[in-house]
């Protein structure tokens, strides 16, 4: 039986259905855990910004930042596109698709070791050891690493809020706790990394298989799962370049230091974008359910009201930041004007959730497909062209002219949509 005071909490976040337009008691159920897990990462990810700008010098932290740059880019040959194709699959019951999106990125994230590989081959003829061993070593995880993170992907489409949340934390900050430890005791790049990914791996391995165990292996499976999972992947392609290009950028035209500089500026912009954009994880089952025209009465609105939000936040943090870079990073306090421009791209990126998880969630091929070329080769684009004369500021002012673009295009496609 329902207590006094529930009654009367979902009494009023009923009644404030009609001003907010939202379905309030979803937000609210899903919302508390995704918030809660994601304050919670957010809470470890600075204690180890902390750990990383007190116990390890600038030019080893910007090489540890470069050979996760690396990483990043190793993840394209795994079907990063099956992430979302299982979110989708598993929203429409399709829940025998979560071994099968598994199985696909295994599979082909053994091309990613080959990858790596590669380059830690290039690396050997520049007598770079030191990025040589770890490159390599980083390779080696990243088929178990990259495939076993499906399980979040299935959860989220479930709308099984409170088990995603739960893992996801544990998965961020057991880790970060050990590297932080690991930090203590040395400045190796390669205890360094074991200490990360050994760990992380571990965990979203445990994590699949306890989901993967309550799924019965009778359940449909999404005969589309791993070709549109291959579009989306082929979609991504230049997104992730986008996403990793300013700092392979930085590496080779200011140096390891200039790239920690940067990566400073950015860890609270990320943080805080990682929090309101769990927005995202409850938009998109719930435009799953509904039709293109029944979106298309609120979607704005939904919008408007993120921006408010995100304007607050960005606000706030403009005016903290010198005293927040003071306490926490003071041997970074070059990164604070930096890091308050780059709060602006909050205040576009996070009302674009909205029209993101509209074309994902109902398949919009030609849209997607032309979102993730007009977007991400503006960005690289703006990078190439600013970064080798105007360094940091060129990667600032990039950044904000590929969510300007991003914004247009993604509204235009949107309102022209079938």
């Amino acid at each position: 039986m329902s207590s006094p005071a529930h009654s009367f909490v979902y009494r009023l976040l009923r009644s404030s259905e009609k001003y907010f337009k939202t379905d309030m008691v979803y937000l609210a159920k899903g919302g508390f855990w995704l918030i809660t897990s994601q304050v919670a990462i957010s809470l470890s990810s600075l204690g180890l910004s902390v750990a990383f700008a007190n116990l390890l010098p600038p030019e080893t932290y910007g090489t540890y930042r470069y050979i996760l740059t690396i990483f990043n880019l190793l993840a394209i040959p795994t079907l990063t596109g099956i992430n979302s194709a299982l979110m989708r699959s598993a929203a429409q019951k399709m829940e025998g698709s979560l071994r099968t999106a598994f199985n696909t990125r295994l599979q082909w994230g053994l091309l990613s070791t080959l990858l790596g590989i590669g380059i830690t081959g290039y690396y050997l003829l520049q007598e770079d050891f030191v990025l040589a061993i770890n490159i390599f070593l980083v390779s080696l995880f990243a088929p178990l690493f990259y495939s076993c993170e499906v399980y979040s992907y299935y959860l989220r489409g479930k709308k099984l809020f409170k088990h995603y949340s739960f893992y996801n934390s544990l998965a961020i900050i057991i880790p970060s706790l050990i590297v932080i430890g690991a930090l203590f005791g040395s400045d190796n790049l390669t205890i360094i990394l074991l200490s990360y990914f050994v760990p992380y791996t571990m965990l979203k391995g445990l994590f699949l298989f306890m989901t993967a165990r309550q799924v019965e292996k009778s359940r449909p499976v999404d005969p589309e799962l791993v070709s549109y999972g291959k579009h989306l992947s082929v979609m991504s392609i230049l997104g992730v370049i986008a996403q990793n290009i300013d700092k392979f950028l930085l590496w080779h035209f200011l140096g390891a230091a200039q790239l920690a500089v940067y990566a400073f500026a950015l860890s609270p912009v990320s943080n805080m974008e990682a929090v309101m954009g769990k927005l995202d994880l409850l938009i998109f089952p719930k435009v799953a359910e509904h039709n293109i025209g029944e979106i298309r009465k609120t979607i704005y609105e939904k919008a408007l009201r993120i921006f408010l939000v995100a304007a607050s936040v960005v606000a706030l943090y403009i005016l903290c930041a010198p005293f927040l870079y003071s306490i926490f990073f003071p041997q970074y306090l070059e990164s604070v004007a930096y890091s308050q421009v780059f709060a602006l791209t909050l205040l576009i990126s996070l009302p674009l959730m909205v029209f993101s998880a509209v074309f994902t969630a109902h398949a919009k091929i030609r849209e997607k497909y032309y979102l993730s070329v007009i977007g991400p080769s503006i960005k690289i684009l703006l990078f190439i062209l600013l970064i080798p004369q105007y360094g940091i500021w060129g990667l600032v002012f990039g950044t904000l002219g590929f969510h300007l673009v991003s914004a247009v295009a993604s509204i235009f496609f949107f309102r022209n949509m079938a």
